[in-house]
């Protein structure tokens, strides 16, 4: 339990097998072991489809390791912090995001409206709208969205402070796009000046 406790906390293997005297390979066993015991306890609990996640913050980091760079992808629901998934990959693209708002969606109740707020990444956008399309059709129609004709889709270019050309390529520059949305939606959210993040 001690060990597990410092994991979570961050600390290396290195240093856990420093301090207790342990063989890194029983340290690294026991990391791995409560690593997959909590993602059960998450697909168990939170993956059940029962939360009215009303708001949701996506973001991913660029995490550099031993001679390796990955991104991890992660979404939490607002108004309880709570974190509704995680995922890791070598490289920051569409699966990369498919994946991690296909964890949203397994959380999610059903035909409820949703805020997402991201970082401004170009792949959101498409993976939102194909985590809560409609499934199950078979009158071999196009999968129409989940929300189709309850309510639009918002999306606002706001992120980049003091208008400024953003150094990623996948981040688009400051301005408003509107992906089907009446003006009332984009005109609430251009309320919000000097953010950081877009909403769809």
């Amino acid at each position: 339990m001690q060990v597990v406790t410092r994991f979570s906390y961050g600390s290396p293997v290195q240093a856990i097998v420093h301090a207790f005297g342990l063989d890194e390979r029983t340290v690294a066993s026991w990391r791995d072991g409560a690593g997959q015991h909590c993602e059960q306890v998450h697909h168990t609990l939170v993956e059940q489809g029962g939360l009215d996640l009303v708001q949701v913050q996506a973001d991913e980091i660029r995490v550099k390791g031993h001679k390796l760079i990955a991104w991890m992808g992660l979404a939490m629901m607002v108004s309880t912090r709570l974190w509704l998934g995680g995922m890791v990959s070598a490289t920051r693209d569409r699966m990369l995001a498919d994946r991690l708002m296909g964890q949203v969606r397994a959380c999610a109740q059903h035909l409820c409206a949703r805020l997402f707020c991201t970082d401004g990444w170009a792949a959101y956008p498409g993976s939102i709208k194909r985590a809560f399309r409609k499934t199950g059709q078979d009158d071999g129609r196009t999968r129409a969205s989940e929300l189709a004709g309850l309510a639009g889709v918002a999306h606002r270019h706001g992120h980049q402070t003091h208008g400024q050309s953003p150094s990623d390529p996948h981040h688009a520059a400051d301005g408003s796009w509107d992906a089907g949305a009446g003006d009332g939606p984009a005109a609430y959210l251009a309320r919000g000046n000097g953010t950081q993040y877009r909403f769809h």
